[in-house]
Parts: structure tokens; C-alpha cells; sequence
């Protein structure tokens, strides 16, 4: 099981950014994980950081790495080694779409039917949730995937903009000139 770390955490991130020099206002990207978002490590040779909360700085192209700041502290992690920290997911009850609880991403690990999200909810209970029970908010990363009619955009990395709940389709911007309406099984959370 993976820990959501303590209850406070303070990040540095920010000031990091920006006394580096860098940009202000970076282009919008649409493949990673934005500078701020909340992620939890997880499954590092290091293993004083699994479980540990952490917010990420930026992403280094160049290595394939988030870099994120954990305490404090600056680390460079490859992307399987993170989960976003997902707030305001929706969970749907057996098979009724009206049956629902809302609450936060915490933890993941690979169930009997593939792999299960832990979300701990408003309430303050935690449950195991299959990706399929999921409705996630905007602001998720996802990655694309089974796409008969647009095959071009398989494994490309997507922002969830929305969700059209008439059509049952999640909206997704793969890039500044694609966006998508695709079907729940059609994105899995990125890690």
C-alpha cells in the first residue's frame, strides 16, 4: 500500500522556478504533468521517497524526468515513478451512473482485474476503485489509447478538459489544434 506521507508538506517549487531563469509563463503543454501538480512516488530504488507526497517543477526533456520537489528537496524521477494526485475524481457505484462519491487519488497497485486506484473520499474513507469506476476532472493527465478512427493519436499524452456527459465522452486536448471526445475506455490515467 502506498502512504499519502504527512499532512503537511511544504514545497519550494515556485521560488525554484522562478530564480532559475526560467520563463514565467511557459507554453501550455499537453504531454506532461503541469509545475505544481501534487504527485505521490512511488516504486524508487530510494525507498525513503515511496509513498512520499511531492509537487513537480518542471519536466527535463532531455532526461525523460519530472523534477520534483520533495521537502525541500530537488529530485529527478522518470514518469512511472509518479501518480498524480487526483482531486475531485468521481467514483460511479455498481451500475448505476447516478450512484457516486467524490473524493482524491492516493494510492495505486495491481488488483485481480488490473490495476486499482486508492481513493481516499470526502468522507474520509478509503476504497479501491477499477479505472472504469472513475470519472476524472479536468486538469488530468491521460494517455490515449484504442482509437480505431484516429489511430495517429494512440499513446500521445492528453489534458481531460471535460466531460459531455450526454454523449458519455471525456474531452481531451492532445494538442493545441486536436481536441478529442473519447470514451472513458479510451484514456487511462498517466502515470
Amino acid at each position: 500500500k502506498i502512504s499519502a506521507g504527512p499532512p503537511t508538506v511544504q514545497f519550494f517549487c515556485t521560488s525554484l522556478q522562478l530564480g532559475a531563469g526560467m520563463d514565467e509563463n511557459p507554453p501550455t503543454r499537453y504531454d506532461v504533468l503541469a509545475a505544481g501538480t501534487i504527485i505521490i512516488l512511488q516504486q524508487l530504488f530510494v525507498s525513503d521517497l515511496n509513498g512520499r507526497k511531492a509537487r513537480v517543477c518542471d519536466f527535463d526533456d532531455s532526461k525523460g524526468r519530472y523534477i520534483v520537489d520533495v521537502d525541500g528537496r530537488s529530485v529527478a524521477v522518470k514518469r512511472e515513478n509518479v501518480l498524480q494526485m487526483i482531486e475531485g475524481v468521481t467514483i460511479i457505484h455498481g451500475r448505476d451512473p447516478g450512484s457516486t462519491a467524490t473524493g482524491t487519488v492516493v494510492g495505486l497497485r495491481d488488483g485481480d482485474l488490473g490495476i486499482e486506484f486508492q481513493v481516499r473520499l470526502d468522507d474520509g474513507t478509503t476504497v479501491w476503485a477499477s479505472e472504469n469506476r472513475l470519472r476524472l476532472p479536468s486538469g488530468t493527465l491521460v494517455t490515449v489509447t484504442g482509437i480505431r478512427g484516429r489511430p495517429e493519436i494512440n499513446g500521445k499524452k492528453a489534458l481531460v478538459t471535460g466531460w459531455d456527459a450526454e454523449a458519455a465522452r471525456y474531452l481531451v486536448q492532445v494538442s493545441p489544434a486536436i481536441i478529442a471526445k473519447l470514451k472513458p475506455i479510451n484514456v487511462t490515467i498517466t502515470r
